[in-house]
């Protein structure tokens, strides 16, 4: 089957999977609750197929998605998403539909992360131009039933391993799914057909009530484990609820004391308790500055978990925002001195002198991009651009000519914990993107990031235009 192999170019990943109750315990296990529940109400297996695909482009965030289900000795689309009419009665055998027959076959999911350019694509998906493609094989023990084919078309948006992990959970559920309809439906045949006996040797009551009975037996075990799924849903959401909690007391217990640890060494370093030599003062000093460094820290820390638990409040008041950026300038200025890096942020002139929103927490976001992007910046420039994006918005670019991220990367700077250069120790705790995401998002705004390994990178920042009307007092006096 050489010919069946992808080409090196786009190379075919296979991901080996065991599926197990406590993986399904996750934030999306509520939706795969309520998938289940209506699927679950559907008998009709045409009916049936086309909601799986619907739910599946809506679980693996990939708009498109076809069901290929065998008959005989070749696979047959039963169902697909509503942009692809095309696909209506198509049928292969093999040798034909490379990626699918090999996830029939494999029993394991493939992955293709750009398809509209595998040399083993059909063409009668040219007209989608398809990239990211996953097919996960429907197994119901260790017979498989069929592929569910799904696909994504932006491009460097492959799937991820958390994607391939939620496509064969879905798969297997579908599995199950599509058994019970199969069960429903041959026990409804088997119904009538023991009716039709019944009339004619006047079969007994309690015979005829047995398929009923396996229908419900088999409806009550489905319906039990999609309890037993959001029970572990909960108990998951409790326990990360805990560590938020967790992390914020600890976080305001260790700051008491290092509060305490500044403020004596800068009554030491200003001489009020006696005269101290150079050399004690420069001592004194780095202790203020490693310091200031770990409580910067620690409110790194006690920030996400007061986000994660709910607790992060933001204020709604008018500030300068001209002050506000040039102040993030000043206190970023040295850093980018002693990297010899051409430093600016700039206002246009139509942002109103007045916003309304949290100053604290815009400069924090600012100086997190801004900070981040001297630290990955060792030539070049940090430039900081404020300005008007339609007639709602405000937007920030924080532009750099540093390392750059890469496009896997880019998928995952956003997480907790995670720094864009994971090779070279440049310190931090890994939470200043994800604390500024987090806070954008409770402003009602977004970020995004465009960026190419070698030749910096550029954080964008959208946010509501809240603009601050004047008192009538201060109009008056104008």
């Amino acid at each position: 089957m050489a010919s069946a192999a992808p080409s090196a170019q786009h190379q075919t990943n296979l991901y080996q999977y065991n599926i197990d109750s406590s993986s399904l315990a996750d934030a999306y296990s509520s939706a795969l609750y309520s998938i289940i529940i209506d699927l679950l109400n559907r008998h009709d297996q045409s009916d049936l197929l086309n909601r799986i695909v619907e739910h599946a482009a809506t679980i693996l965030d990939a708009p498109f998605g076809e069901i290929m289900l065998r008959e005989a000795d070749e696979l047959v689309v039963k169902a697909f998403t509503s942009n692809q009419p095309n696909l209506a009665g198509d049928r292969v055998k093999r040798g034909e539909a490379l990626v699918t027959w090999r996830a029939f076959d494999s029993h394991q999911p493939v992955l293709i992360d750009d398809y509209f350019n595998w040399s083993g694509k059909r063409v009668l998906y040219d007209d989608a131009q398809l990239r990211a493609v996953a097919d996960f094989p429907i197994m119901l023990g260790e017979n498989c039933l069929g592929v569910l084919a799904m696909a994504r078309t932006v491009e460097n948006h492959p799937f991820k391993e958390m994607d391939v992990r939620r496509g064969m959970q879905f798969a297997q559920l579908v599995a199950v799914v599509l058994d019970n309809a199969n069960l429903y439906e041959v026990a409804q045949q088997e119904i009538r057909e023991r009716r039709m006996v019944e009339q004619a040797l006047r079969l007994s009551f309690e015979e005829l009530k047995g398929a009923q009975q396996q229908i419900q037996a088999q409806n009550d075990t489905l319906i039990q484990t999609n309890r037993d799924l959001e029970v572990a849903r909960i108990q998951a959401d409790a326990a990360n609820q805990l560590k938020s909690q967790f992390l914020a007391t600890m976080s305001h217990e260790l700051r008491t004391p290092l509060n305490a640890i500044i403020g004596y060494a800068q009554l030491l370093s200003g001489g009020l308790t006696g005269d101290v030599t150079p050399e004690q003062r420069a001592f004194q000093e780095r202790i203020i500055v490693n310091a200031h460094h770990l409580l910067y820290l620690i409110n790194q820390v006690l920030d996400i978990s007061k986000i994660e638990a709910g607790r992060m409040e933001l204020a709604e008041k008018p500030y300068d925002v001209r002050k506000a950026l040039q102040e993030v300038e000043r206190q970023n200025r040295i850093l980018a001195d002693n990297k010899h890096l051409d430093f600016a942020i700039t206002v246009d002139a139509e942002v109103p002198e007045k916003l309304v929103g949290d100053e604290t927490r815009i400069k924090q976001i600012v100086i997190n991009l801004v900070g981040n992007a001297i630290k990955f910046t060792d030539r070049g420039s940090v430039h900081v651009k404020a300005g008007l994006h339609e007639q709602t918005e405000w937007r920030i670019l924080v532009q750099d000519t540093g390392v750059g991220i890469s496009p896997t990367l880019q998928q995952i700077i956003f997480d907790e914990f995670r720094q864009a250069d994971e090779g070279v120790q440049r310190g931090g705790t890994g939470l200043g993107l994800a604390i500024s995401q987090k806070l954008i998002r409770l402003m009602g705004g977004t970020i995004r990031v465009e960026s190419e390994v070698g030749r910096g990178s550029t954080f964008i920042v959208t946010l509501p235009l809240t603009v601050a009307v004047p008192s009538a007092l201060s109009t008056s006096k104008g």
